[in-house]
Protein backbone atom coordinates (compact mmCIF):
# COMPACT_ATOMS: atom_id res chain seq x y z
CA UNK A 1 0.00 0.00 0.00
CA UNK A 2 1.12 3.51 -0.92
CA UNK A 3 1.82 5.88 1.86
CA UNK A 4 -1.91 7.96 1.17
CA UNK A 5 -3.57 4.27 0.96
CA UNK A 6 -2.37 3.35 4.65
CA UNK A 7 -3.15 6.80 5.83
CA UNK A 8 -6.40 6.31 4.74
CA UNK A 9 -6.83 2.88 5.50
CA UNK A 10 -5.39 3.84 9.61
CA UNK A 11 -8.04 6.72 9.28
CA UNK A 12 -10.70 4.59 8.77
CA UNK A 13 -9.95 2.01 11.74
CA UNK A 14 -10.04 5.29 13.72
CA UNK A 15 -13.23 6.40 12.97
CA UNK A 16 -14.62 2.79 13.03
CA UNK A 17 -12.93 2.36 16.48
CA UNK A 18 -14.52 5.67 17.71
CA UNK A 19 -17.65 4.63 16.31
CA UNK A 20 -17.93 1.46 17.99
CA UNK A 21 -16.71 2.66 21.53
CA UNK A 22 -19.23 5.55 21.12
CA UNK A 23 -21.63 2.69 20.31
CA UNK A 24 -21.00 0.93 23.62
CA UNK A 25 -20.90 3.87 25.73
CA UNK A 26 -24.32 4.98 24.18
CA UNK A 27 -25.84 1.18 25.20
CA UNK A 28 -24.07 0.82 28.31
CA UNK A 29 -25.86 4.62 29.37
CA UNK A 30 -28.87 3.58 28.34
CA UNK A 31 -28.93 0.33 30.31
CA UNK A 32 -27.49 2.28 33.21
CA UNK A 33 -30.47 4.83 33.32
CA UNK A 34 -33.21 1.63 32.72
CA UNK A 35 -31.47 0.04 35.89
CA UNK A 36 -32.28 3.75 37.52
CA UNK A 37 -35.69 3.42 36.22
CA UNK A 38 -36.32 0.15 36.95
CA UNK A 39 -34.60 0.28 40.87
CA UNK A 40 -35.74 4.08 41.59
CA UNK A 41 -39.25 4.26 40.06
CA UNK A 42 -40.17 7.00 42.68
CA UNK A 43 -37.39 9.25 40.59
CA UNK A 44 -40.10 9.67 38.15
CA UNK A 45 -42.79 10.29 39.65
CA UNK A 46 -43.45 13.85 39.01
CA UNK A 47 -43.27 13.21 35.11
CA UNK A 48 -47.22 12.06 35.89
CA UNK A 49 -48.29 14.86 37.98
CA UNK A 50 -51.60 16.67 37.45
CA UNK A 51 -51.61 20.14 37.06
CA UNK A 52 -52.58 20.53 40.99
CA UNK A 53 -49.78 18.32 42.46
CA UNK A 54 -46.85 19.91 39.99
CA UNK A 55 -48.09 23.59 42.09
CA UNK A 56 -47.73 21.25 45.49
CA UNK A 57 -44.35 20.16 44.43
CA UNK A 58 -43.46 23.28 43.41
CA UNK A 59 -44.56 24.84 46.73
CA UNK A 60 -42.53 22.26 48.45
CA UNK A 61 -45.09 19.75 49.19
CA UNK A 62 -44.70 15.96 48.02
CA UNK A 63 -48.14 15.04 46.86
CA UNK A 64 -47.10 11.29 46.79
CA UNK A 65 -48.99 8.90 49.77
CA UNK A 66 -46.73 9.48 52.85
CA UNK A 67 -46.45 5.92 53.52
CA UNK A 68 -45.41 5.26 49.94
CA UNK A 69 -42.77 7.93 50.14
CA UNK A 70 -41.22 6.17 53.17
CA UNK A 71 -41.07 3.40 51.65
CA UNK A 72 -39.22 4.47 49.28
CA UNK A 73 -37.27 6.24 51.78
CA UNK A 74 -36.44 3.26 53.28
CA UNK A 75 -35.18 1.27 50.26
CA UNK A 76 -33.15 4.91 49.03
CA UNK A 77 -31.38 4.59 52.54
CA UNK A 78 -30.99 1.04 53.20
CA UNK A 79 -29.13 0.59 49.71
CA UNK A 80 -27.26 3.66 50.69
CA UNK A 81 -28.87 6.49 48.79
CA UNK A 82 -29.81 9.72 49.47
CA UNK A 83 -33.48 9.81 50.66
CA UNK A 84 -36.39 12.12 48.06
CA UNK A 85 -36.64 15.78 48.97
CA UNK A 86 -39.62 16.89 51.04
CA UNK A 87 -41.03 17.87 47.54
CA UNK A 88 -40.87 14.07 46.24
CA UNK A 89 -37.82 14.77 44.07
CA UNK A 90 -34.67 13.01 43.49
CA UNK A 91 -31.63 14.34 45.84
CA UNK A 92 -28.40 14.78 43.87
CA UNK A 93 -26.87 11.78 42.15
CA UNK A 94 -26.39 9.31 44.54
CA UNK A 95 -28.87 6.57 43.15
CA UNK A 96 -27.57 7.02 39.48
CA UNK A 97 -24.18 6.68 41.11
CA UNK A 98 -24.79 3.49 42.50
CA UNK A 99 -26.48 2.22 39.47
CA UNK A 100 -23.07 3.46 37.31
CA UNK A 101 -21.30 1.39 40.42
CA UNK A 102 -23.27 -1.79 39.72
CA UNK A 103 -23.20 -1.69 35.68
CA UNK A 104 -19.61 -1.47 36.35
CA UNK A 105 -19.50 -4.59 37.99
CA UNK A 106 -21.78 -6.60 35.53
CA UNK A 107 -21.42 -7.30 31.49
CA UNK A 108 -24.27 -5.53 29.32
CA UNK A 109 -26.13 -9.16 29.30
CA UNK A 110 -26.06 -9.46 33.20
CA UNK A 111 -27.09 -5.81 33.46
CA UNK A 112 -30.41 -6.70 31.02
CA UNK A 113 -31.15 -10.03 33.28
CA UNK A 114 -30.80 -7.43 36.14
CA UNK A 115 -33.40 -4.89 35.32
CA UNK A 116 -35.83 -7.71 33.99
CA UNK A 117 -35.47 -9.75 37.96
CA UNK A 118 -35.88 -6.49 39.90
CA UNK A 119 -39.04 -5.49 37.32
CA UNK A 120 -41.09 -8.20 39.35
CA UNK A 121 -39.52 -8.05 43.05
CA UNK A 122 -40.79 -5.94 45.85
CA UNK A 123 -38.67 -2.97 47.22
CA UNK A 124 -37.37 -5.21 50.06
CA UNK A 125 -36.18 -8.03 47.61
CA UNK A 126 -34.64 -5.44 45.16
CA UNK A 127 -32.74 -4.15 48.14
CA UNK A 128 -31.87 -7.75 48.60
CA UNK A 129 -30.77 -8.20 45.25
CA UNK A 130 -28.48 -5.37 44.74
CA UNK A 131 -26.91 -5.88 48.22
CA UNK A 132 -25.75 -9.07 46.82
CA UNK A 133 -23.80 -7.43 43.61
Amino acid sequence: MSPDEIDMYRQNLSIQSFDDAMSKRDSRGGLIVELHTTLFSEANDFAYDSRSEKKDRDKGINPMNQEYTDKMNQKRIDLGVAPLWKDGTENGHSAMQLCENIAAKLTDHEIKSLIAELAHKTTGEMVDIIKKI
